[in-house]
Parts: C-alpha cells; structure tokens; sequence
C-alpha cells in the first residue's frame, strides 16, 4: 500500500479549506430568478439641481439595456419589479484654481448622489436598495458654469448608472 505524497495532501486540504471559505457566497444576481423585467419611472429630483432628472433617468435604463440581464418595459407593459430612484444631492466641489488668480476654480468635480429601491411588483417586497449610490466626473470650467456642469453632467450620469445597475445584478 503507497501513501499520497504529502504534496497532493496539502492541495486537497488547501482546496477543502477554500471551497468552505466560499460557502454562502454566489456570483451572479441576488434578486430572485423571476425577476426579469423591469420599469424604471422617472427619478424623483430631491437635488437643488433643476431639471436633471430626465437625463440621469435616460443613462440608467440605458445601461440597464447594455447589460442585458433585465429587460425595461414601459409603464403600460406588465414588469417583475420597479426601479425607484430619488436625486439626493448634486455637489460641485472646485478641485483646481487658476493660477495667480486666489480664489477662482478652474476645474471642478461634479457629483450625483441617490438612492434606490428595486421593489417587486404586485407585492411590494423590496428586493434590493442602497441609501447612497453616486456617480463624478472631474470637468474643466469651460464658458460659464452652467455650461460645465451641462457639459459633465453626462459622465456622471453614465457613472450613477453604472453603481446603479452593478449593485443590482451583481452580488457575492
């Protein structure tokens, strides 16, 4: 009778004790597998950004499309579950200064800071949330600031979308 070299013993054991560190955890969505279809109404405004709703709405059901593990239907389509998003705060925060001129921002960071429920439809279970997701981009002053933060608002907005949509259809 031969005994295992003492190397695949100490594999065995080092893949035992890594698979048990494992247990409880899965990769892939943590919503329940009917949970297909999705509406996502528009996003309530609770910023003191006017008017920034519609486009922070469109990039979410947008990237919500490009990942392809929900399907977005319209409010009168039949959805699994809704998406319902508040606006919590837009923050511009100077980052850069024009130099010999104290005091004037030249560069800014824009962000965009919400929360969501995934509530399940018929039920009203709420099958995912987060009090703060977020979303930044650093913009150069270019005209006036409104113009800046026109000009930024799409790259933060494509960011808020991605934390969205990550913590939705991704989980340990």
């Amino acid at each position: 009778m031969t005994r295992p070299p003492l190397v695949c013993i100490a594999a065995t054991i080092a893949a035992a004790i890594a698979a048990a560190g494992c247990a409880g955890y899965r990769l892939g969505s943590s919503l329940p597998r009917n949970v297909r279809r999705i509406h996502v109404p528009m996003f309530e405004n609770r910023s003191s950004e006017p008017l920034i709703e519609a486009d922070l709405t469109r990039e979410v059901v947008n990237a919500i499309q490009r990942d392809a593990t929900f399907e977005v239907m319209r409010p009168d389509q039949p959805a699994d579950a809704e998406l319902k998003v508040a606006i919590q705060q837009f923050l511009l925060t100077p980052v850069g200064y024009v130099a010999g001129r104290h005091g004037r921002a030249d560069t800014y960071r824009l962000t965009v800071i919400a929360s969501y429920q995934l509530v399940q439809r018929g039920t009203g279970k709420v099958l995912s949330q987060h009090a703060r997701v977020h979303g930044d981009t650093i913009a150069p002053v270019v005209g006036d600031l409104t113009s800046s933060k026109l000009a930024a608002l799409p790259t933060a907005a494509q960011e808020l979308a991605r934390d969205i949509v990550d913590k939705i259809t991704e989980t340990w």
